[in-house]
């Protein structure tokens, strides 16, 4: 019974930080900051964590794996104990869909919906973790600069235009940008997709004047380009 019991917890450990995985990954940067600006508790908490990314993340598929390791062990050897070998065979007949769709799909469809609300409770549980597995992720990251030295990068003040475009609309609705200066700075992020082509008048189709043209052709040349300059 005590084995059926901590089987049922680590899932449920697995199942949470399944779902925080997925919630990562999905989570808004725009929205996140907007809850740190009005100095929310969990948000700034959750935006400390997310400073270092990789070793989140590194902890939470820890947890999850260990998580599913220690239930599989245990439900194979409680299902081995009572039905003899025929117990490996019951092991992956009820682990399977568990693990692949109770344990897999289901939190990951679930707080990709809405993570920030799913991940805000959790950022305190998120911290404990990160600091009980210390030790574990400073060993790993002591490895990985050993054998993998890591490649300087420029600083960079956004990830892509999408998310520029995604802050300053955010920034419309909160009352700090009008929709003309949003629509401007739209503008100013989608011209760099524009060619020339786009924009300028071919030299073949300009209406233009010789040095030496006639005022009748002049006024002639300005009824029927409708511009009173006109390009010598």
């Amino acid at each position: 019974m005590r084995d059926l019991f901590i089987i049922v917890g680590c899932w449920a450990i697995s199942f949470l930080f399944n779902g925080i995985e997925a919630g990562l990954t999905s989570i808004d940067p725009v929205r996140l900051r907007h809850h740190v600006k009005l100095n929310r508790p969990a948000a700034v908490r959750l935006d400390r964590l997310l400073k270092t990314p990789e070793r989140l993340l590194v902890t939470v598929l820890l947890v999850t794996n260990l998580a599913d390791i220690l239930a599989l062990l245990l439900l194979t050897r409680l299902l081995v104990f009572r039905f003899g070998t025929a117990g490996f065979a019951f092991t992956i007949v009820i682990a399977l869909p568990i693990y692949l769709f109770v344990l897999g799909v289901l939190p990951k469809s679930l707080l990709r919906r809405f993570p920030f609300r799913a991940l805000s409770p959790l950022a305190r549980l998120l911290e404990i973790s990160m600091i009980t597995l210390w030790p574990v992720l400073a060993a790993g990251a002591a490895l990985g600069r050993l054998f993998l030295p890591a490649q300087q990068r420029g600083a960079r003040l956004f990830a892509a235009r999408e998310e520029l475009k995604q802050i300053t609309t955010q920034s419309e609705r909160e009352g700090s940008l009008t929709a003309t200066e949003r629509a401007m700075i739209h503008n100013v992020v989608d011209f760099q997709n524009v060619t020339a082509r786009d924009v300028m008048q071919p030299l073949s189709k300009v209406a233009s004047l010789k040095p030496d043209s006639a005022v009748e052709d002049i006024f002639h040349m300005s009824r029927s380009s409708g511009f009173d300059r006109l390009p010598v």
